[in-house]
């Protein structure tokens, strides 16, 4: 491959390095050849750590180092064996796993099991409860003796500051989100106790410095620009609108002059604009309307400041109330904590930020410098979505000039998961500066030059020092492409917004409101067929063949967005993305959370799903009750054991009642027809058209199971119903349909065709509201509480906080866009709603601040064709090109054979291949999980091991094996195989069981990637002795005619490490070993 000059700087460049990796500038080639270069420098794949974002792009990275090591091994180079050899065991994955093994290698050092585990989302939700409220109880017990009273005021003023309804859910989801933002960093202790130092000192405090800073950008620009034309104006003809603007700009000059948030409170409270006086006939108006509108521009954000401060006495008072209850909120958070890490240690179970904390501890012991010195370089990709806690990590476990971290910051677009894009922007300034070395790679090989300089020309405009930290102008996108960078095209199309008519409302509910609502709908309706029309047309054209070159990207999942992908699909445009309609589908749930519950109410999770349902009726409240007044192993044993007595009795029998009766009648039943039974019944019928679609949804699941063999048991349609959402789920675009993504799961991808949609969506503000605000940098907004009235109030924090949260969004926002933008290889369309988009708080707002070309406006009654019609040149081809497009379709390719071999194969597919007389055995489901299963209790089970069945519990116990796979799995056969002549020859001697292996072979006249797993090697002396389980119960010779192949490519992968001494199958039916080559 032939690099650039920045790729191979990138590639070979020591010491510590970071790479800003623009879109599309090859990032993963240059990670690829970074570590083929230090391997060949003598670095072993066994001393790097390489850490990626997830495990799909671990395995990716996994393949094309085996590719790239495959090539020099074809070349003759043999030294690179070795490194292909320890591929599958390579530290390549996800920060979290390497943390995650780490610990479990060293679960002694933190006083906890080795088979503890990570929760889930559901069981910690459940943690977080049980530890609130255990927390509470122990507030209250210490409150009953405190004689002062003080502590009393302080917790019933938490609660009604932070929580609503009369309940105290509100203050348990302030003090979570405290303690997930205190575990995201490495000094979270430090960090929570600096929070109240911030408000010892009114007079000189950071939240007021932000909100003068704030009302400085707000003012200052349009001042000055106000200053400037006030000067053409004649002191006598405009002398009116003289003394209005020289009354206005004293005023915003005495603001911008403030020094405390003392003198900001009275200058803002003197607060006083004139009317604006009317020009006359004689007056240049089109000027006069340009500075009224500065002056009213200026107004408005006094007017805003105005409607968020209060007065200076207020401010005071509210300051230092924050201050009493902040300092009383974080001893929560860390009575909070104290009680969840009781019962995650009870349960054995944690978060991977949890594993992470524990990681770092780790680092500070010899343990931890052992794992260090295993380490030689350490490489980590998307370097620009890593948080605080996460970098200390890497700084402690990387040697001396030895981290590479690529990333591209304009595409830091996860900070609700609270990666922190500021510590990629710091480190880049310090490396620029000489303390380390500093890359770019700003070469574009995915985009056409048009794509390009749409870009670059929008984002140097909006994505700057000032809006985002960025300076996007100083490294542009360069076009990468040699060979034909022309032949793109940037469209924008807008879509009129139905008007509305103003009606009088009679009472109070306008039954018109829904009608309204379906109205301003429209547009999306229009902007689908515009993009279904499109695809058609560029079908049609004969450039593009597949839908799958096609992609509809959205910001966020909304009504729109799915009204827009409902519309393609009823247009005949394949969509694969159809979770845009579906996946809000809470009706269904429940209806799914009730058959689990029929199925088996001891499974925990879903259990308590149902209880908390529709069908259950019970509050998080009466959940816990139950647990702790009936303890048990599981809900359904506390329910039972409710029974009893107690206030839940009477509810307890009924729900139990409830089961036997539904259990008895899915049984006389199909699950279709007794779910819709049940939901006539419970008038479920009704409470899933509130829910949208819900009825529909249900149906139309119901419909897809019926005459299958889904429908007849319970179990099997929640079989069916599971497999059904994991595809879903995965979202991955199917062989020939367009993709419709959101922003987030299209990054990384690229399309020929890429239409970036509902641009006119407003910017999501729900991270700027709530009962506390907080903020990574330390900010923190609580409002102020009048104890005599009971009614919150403005505070200053409250204020600030908000405003440098509104910043980092909006930052984000512009990095989003930046994503949707640089997807598109040739064509790309922007589309959405007709309108105002002067506050620049959507996608569109964006463009149409800074763009100047044309926009094609649709009017409401037009779908395909605008105002402006700049549509792709696509009508009638010349007949030349049609000749040569006809002569490409027919052609045949001479090595079509090939094509059926897969770049990479199991031992067994290539065995099918090459052996014509190989049988395989039915490869049926029971098949496949008897063999998992006795696979995996061989591979974790003692040779001298005496009590097999107890083992197998153990086993199921831990999570290793399923009961199913138990169950399966004969005790005597097992015993019998540990009695055997090969497992008593294995006793005493080192063993290596199911190692993996990859290696190079031919198949069908082609090189073929080969991987498998040799289930034991017994080392002898030098020698190793091959074993392969089988759960055959054919003869002496048809088993060795059968796998004598398969046995002959494990003796090739490792032949070149070790001698074979004996290569040897042993038959679990047959209870017998047989040796296919050599003596044991």
């Amino acid at each position: 491959m032939k690099y650039t000059d920045e790729q191979r700087n990138a590639i070979t460049k020591e010491g510590d390095v970071l790479v800003s990796a623009s879109a599309g500038s090859g990032k993963t080639t240059v990670l690829v050849d970074r570590i083929m270069h230090f391997i060949s420098l003598g670095i072993d794949l066994e001393r790097m750590l390489v850490l990626v974002y997830n495990k799909q792009a671990a395995t990716q990275l996994k393949n094309k180092i085996a590719e790239k090591l495959l090539e020099k091994i074809y070349e003759g180079k043999s030294e690179y064996q070795k490194q292909l050899d320890y591929l599958p065991f390579a530290r390549i994955g996800t920060l979290d796993s390497f943390c995650f093994h780490s610990v479990r290698e060293n679960f002694d050092y933190f006083s906890i099991a080795s088979d503890f585990s990570v929760a889930s989302d559901d069981e910690m939700r459940n943690y977080y409860l049980k530890a609130f409220k255990a927390m509470l109880k122990d507030y209250y017990s210490a409150l009953e003796q405190d004689t002062k009273g003080d502590s009393i005021s302080l917790i019933d003023m938490m609660v009604e500051i932070f929580s609503t309804r009369r309940s105290d859910e509100g203050l348990m989801n302030v003090i979570i989100k405290l303690y997930e933002i205190k575990e995201s960093m490495p000094d979270g202790d430090d960090f929570l106790k600096s929070l109240a130092d911030d408000f010892k000192d009114f007079k000189n405090n950071k939240y007021f410095d932000l909100v003068l800073d704030e009302l400085g950008k707000r003012i200052k620009p349009q001042l000055d620009d106000l200053t400037f034309k006030a000067a053409s104006l004649d002191r006598e003809a405009d002398k009116k609108q003289l003394e209005n603007i020289t009354g206005v700009c004293f005023f915003a000059d005495e603001i911008l002059k403030a020094k405390s948030a003392d003198e900001l409170s009275v200058v803002l409270s003197r607060a006083k604009f004139d009317r604006w006086p009317t020009p006359t006939k004689a007056q240049d108006k089109l000027f006069i309307g340009e500075i009224k509108k500065l002056r009213d521009e200026i107004k408005d954000s006094v007017d805003y400041f105005l409607s968020n401060l209060a007065s200076a006495e207020e401010m005071k008072f509210s300051f230092k109330q924050n201050s009493a209850i902040l300092t009383e909120l974080v001893s929560a958070v860390f009575a909070f904590e104290k009680k969840l890490d009781d019962i995650k240690r009870k349960n054995m179970k944690f978060s991977y930020s949890d594993i992470e904390q524990m990681m770092l501890k780790l680092t500070d012991s010899e343990r931890g410098a052992a794992i260090k010195d295993s380490i030689s370089l350490v490489y980590i990709d998307e370097y620009q979505d890593i948080n605080r806690l996460q970098e200390t990590l890497i700084a402690r476990l990387a040697p001396v000039d030895s981290c590479f971290m690529v990333g591209d910051v304009k595409q830091s677009i996860y900070g609700f998961r609270l990666a922190d894009s500021d510590i990629f922007i710091d480190k880049f300034m310090r490396y620029k500066s000489g303390e380390g070395n500093a890359l770019e790679l700003t070469a574009n090989f995915r985009s056409k030059d048009e794509i390009l300089e749409f870009v670059n020309g929008l984002f140097c405009k909006i994505m700057t020092v000032d809006t985002s930290k960025i300076d996007y102008a100083s490294a542009v996108f360069q076009t990468g492409k040699k060979d034909d960078p022309k032949g793109g095209r940037v469209e924008i199309h807008t879509f009129a917004k139905p008007s509305k008519a103003k009606k009088e409302i009679d009472g109070l509910y306008d039954i018109t409101k829904d009608k309204d609502t379906e109205e301003e709908l429209k547009s999306a309706t229009s902007e689908g067929k515009f993009i279904a029309d499109k695809i058609k047309e560029l079908i049609k054209s004969g450039e593009f063949k597949n839908y799958r070159d096609f992609a509809v990207v959205a910001r966020s999942r909304n009504t729109k967005t799915k009204i827009i992908c409902q519309t393609l699909i009823s247009e005949g445009i394949p969509v694969s993305g159809k979770d845009f309609i579906e996946s809000d589908d809470e009706a269904t749930k429940d209806i799914i959370l009730l058959l689990k519950a029929i199925d088996n109410p001891k499974n925990e999770i879903p259990f308590a799903g149902f209880l908390l349902g529709y069908f259950g009726g019970y509050t998080e409240e009466e959940l816990i009750e139950l647990k702790n007044s009936y303890p048990a192993p599981t809900l359904y044993d506390s329910l039972t054991a409710a029974l009893s007595g107690g206030k839940l009795k009477e509810k307890a029998s009924e729900t139990l009642d409830l089961l036997t009766r539904y259990r008895t009648a899915a049984a006389m039943t199909t699950v279709s027809e007794f779910v819709r039974e049940v939901m006539f019944e419970t008038d479920y019928n009704s409470f899933s058209v509130a829910k949208g679609d819900g009825l529909y949804e249900i149906e139309r699941l119901l419909r897809s199971a019926e005459n299958t063999e889904a429908d007849l048991s319970v179990s099997r349609f929640l079989q069916y119903y599971s497999e059904r959402e994991e595809e879903k789920i995965q979202n991955v675009p199917r062989d020939n349909m367009v993709s419709f993504l959101t922003v987030h799961a299209s990054k990384g991808l690229e399309f020929p065709v890429v239409f970036v949609v509902n641009c006119s969506e407003r910017f999501s503000t729900k991270t700027e509201s709530g009962e506390l605000l907080i903020e990574k940098d330390g900010y923190i907004g609580i409002k102020g509480y009048d104890t005599a009235k009971k009614e919150k109030k403005k505070s200053l924090s409250y204020f600030a906080t908000k405003i440098k949260i509104q910043r980092r969004e909006f930052a984000e926002n512009i990095r989003l866009f930046y994503v949707a933008t640089t997807r598109a290889m040739k064509y790309m369309f922007i589309t959405g709603e007709d309108g105002s988009f002067g506050d620049g708080k959507s996608f569109m707002a964006l463009v149409n601040s800074v763009y100047s070309g044309k926009i094609i406006r649709h009017d409401s009654d037009e779908t395909s064709r605008g105002k402006e019609d700049l549509r792709l040149d696509f009508d009638k081809p010349d007949k030349k090109i049609v000749d040569e497009i006809l002569k490409a379709q027919s052609y045949v390719y001479p090595f079509s054979a090939a094509t059926a071999v897969p770049q990479k194969q199991s031992v067994s597919g290539i065995v099918e291949n090459d052996e014509e007389s190989y049988v395989a055995t039915p490869f049926d489901e029971e098949n496949m999980q008897k063999g998992t299963a006795y696979h995996t209790v061989m591979q974790n089970i003692d040779f001298e091991e005496k009590d097999v069945r107890g083992f197998i519990g153990s086993l199921v116990k831990e999570g290793i094996l399923s009961q199913k796979g138990a169950e399966v799995v004969n005790d005597k056969e097992i015993e019998d195989c540990l009695n055997s002549d090969i497992i008593k020859y294995a006793i005493g001697k080192k063993c290596e069981r199911e190692r993996p292996f990859t290696m190079l072979c031919e198949s069908e006249g082609e090189k073929v990637l080969v991987q498998g797993i040799i289930d034991l090697m017994i080392y002898d002396n030098g020698e190793v002795v091959l074993v392969d389980y089988k759960n055959s119960a054919r003869e002496d010779k048809e088993l060795i005619a059968t796998y004598s192949k398969q046995l002959e490519y494990y003796k090739k992968a490792i032949e070149g490490k070790y001698k074979v001494k004996a290569s040897v199958i042993y038959s679990f039916p047959r209870r017998k070993s047989l040796c296919v080559e050599g003596k044991f």
